[in-house]
């Protein structure tokens, strides 16, 4: 069984998950993550000043990481901005799907069962027909 997904997915996936348009409405998170993830990984002013929802993404999985793993950072981050961090995590892994590449990836997913079915029952009629 392959666990590969199909090349619309998987294009779809890349394309969309480093297009900003796809997480309209949580766009805000970059902006007020600016400052603290600057300060807590020792970015550059030009590294900040245009960051994308998806390399912003990056960089908060970095702080995410750290934090699981104990490691120190440049920065104590409140509550709010701790908060932000999960949800930066959680809309980069939700946003990026389409519909047409969810829709793929779900009739991949189903249609194995249905086509191992298929390929049993057509073994199965065979023998019985070959008597």
């Amino acid at each position: 069984m392959s666990t590969e997904s199909c090349k619309l997915a998987d294009d779809s996936e890349d394309q969309r998950s480093k297009n900003d348009t796809s997480y309209e409405g949580h766009l805000d998170l970059v902006t007020r993550l600016k400052d603290p993830v600057q300060k807590a990984l020792s970015l550059s002013d030009q590294d900040i000043a245009n960051v994308s929802f998806y390399n912003m993404n990056g960089y908060c999985d970095t702080i995410f990481a750290r934090l699981f793993e104990g490691l120190p950072l440049n920065y104590t981050f409140s509550d709010s901005e701790l908060h932000d961090v999960y949800e930066m995590n959680k809309w980069s892994q939700v946003l990026k799907y389409s519909d047409d590449a969810r829709n793929a990836w779900m009739t991949l997913i189903f249609s194995y069962p249905i086509n191992m079915m298929d390929t049993y029952l057509d073994e199965f009629a065979s023998k019985i027909l070959d008597l």
